[in-house]
């Protein structure tokens, strides 16, 4: 194990725990204001081990482990010594339940889901509900012994309880997020080696990005990497602007034009349909996907806001943000080059944008895939 400063950082949240415990046992003003004290800085320290990590490109498996694992040791601590010393109200005591409860689920979601290559990043919900969480537990812990300094007339308890009790709220909205998400991966795969027919029902995965990150170059490579491995592929595209792939002047224009709400194309080579909108609204991804043919995966380029899975695809070369951190339904990275991808995304897996084969297999085992390919031929 590499110990970096990150990595020190924190484990000194989790190192200073027997201290904060033992200060409760002071029973004094004094002790409540140095537990505070410990508390509040260690809470920093979540901040700074993944600033650091990010920006000395020192993020490691490690860290990645330890980060979240220090977070709810020192949390619970400080609840359980809370509740124990009587420092929250009989009513608080639920919040401060709903709070471990949502992190012991999340701890195994996490788990179940790494073993699935799956990621399941912080949503920008979630770190409020960690800062909120943070000042309410602070506030607590000082209580009534913050008085000499700050006017009786503030109640701080209260200002405390009413801080966990959003928190506790919040926690309850990003769990669910979480465990929908989570349910979606909890569906066994089909046995190896079995053949069968393209689903009725495909896997879906997007592959997003901002523009010039080279989506749909990714997508031009996985086609016939997947077809390869005997899997029948659609794509489904989302264009931003008004676009026509008819040609004025050819009879299916002029049959558009005559105001055919639909019209299909069809030779020996191949057969389209076109659908006129005008004053329909533009169709949803799910009734996009109903009109395909059966096949077993669809990939699809756009439709970010979308809640199908999604890979992003991200070159440090054009100076973006990755998208990741804001965007719980990305469950993986895509780059050319390394990556940071500390906290509040670490868990999330970063494949070489340029090995199309090792994003195939991630496609696959990540949508449940294997077996279902038919037999090449």
């Amino acid at each position: 194990m590499h110990l970096t400063l990150p990595n020190v950082l924190t484990l000194s949240r989790v190192a200073v725990i027997p201290i904060f415990v033992a200060l409760f046992f002071l029973e004094s003003a004094t002790g409540q204001w140095i537990a505070c004290g410990v508390f509040t800085l260690a809470a920093i320290t979540d901040f700074f081990d993944g600033y650091l990590a990010r920006a000395r490109g020192q993020i490691s498996a490690f860290g990645r482990f330890l980060d979240p694992v220090a977070d709810k040791l020192l949390v619970a601590s400080a609840l359980l010594m809370m509740v124990g010393f009587g420092q929250i109200a009989e009513l608080a005591i639920i919040p401060a339940v709903i709070i471990l409860c949502r992190e012991i689920m999340v701890s195994g979601l996490r788990e179940f889901l790494a073993g699935l290559s799956v990621g399941l990043p912080v949503s920008k919900l979630a770190k409020w509900k960690t800062t909120i969480q943070m000042v309410a537990i602070g506030t607590l812990i000082l209580g009534n012994a913050a008085h000499p300094v700050i006017p009786e007339t503030i109640p701080v308890r209260v200002i405390g309880e009413a801080g966990l009790w959003i928190a506790a709220v919040i926690t309850i909205i990003t769990g669910y997020d979480y465990l929908r998400a989570g349910l979606r991966h909890m569906d066994p795969p089909p046995a190896a080696g079995i053949n069968t027919t393209p689903r009725a029902t495909p896997a879906v995965i997007g592959v997003t990005g901002w523009s010039g990150s080279g989506k749909t170059a990714l997508i031009v490579r996985l086609i016939p990497e997947l077809a390869s491995r005997g899997y029948r592929v659609a794509t489904v595209k989302h264009a931003h602007h008004a676009f026509d792939i008819d040609t004025p002047g050819k009879d299916s224009f002029e049959h558009r034009a005559a105001g055919a709400t639909e019209v299909v194309v069809s030779s020996a080579k191949r057969w389209a349909i076109m659908h006129e909108n005008r004053n329909e609204a533009e169709p949803a991804l799910e009734e996009l996907l109903a009109r395909l043919s059966p096949v077993d995966i669809v990939l699809v380029e756009g439709f970010k806001n979308e809640a199908h899975t999604k890979i992003e695809v991200h070159r440090p070369a054009t100076c973006t943000e990755l998208i990741c951190p804001t965007n719980p339904s990305i469950v993986a990275i895509a780059s050319d080059a390394a990556v940071a991808v500390g906290s509040p995304a670490g868990i999330i897996p970063v494949l070489d944008l340029n090995n199309t084969a090792t994003i195939a297999d991630f496609v696959i085992a990540h949508c449940g895939l294997a077996g279902r390919q038919e037999e090449a031929v």
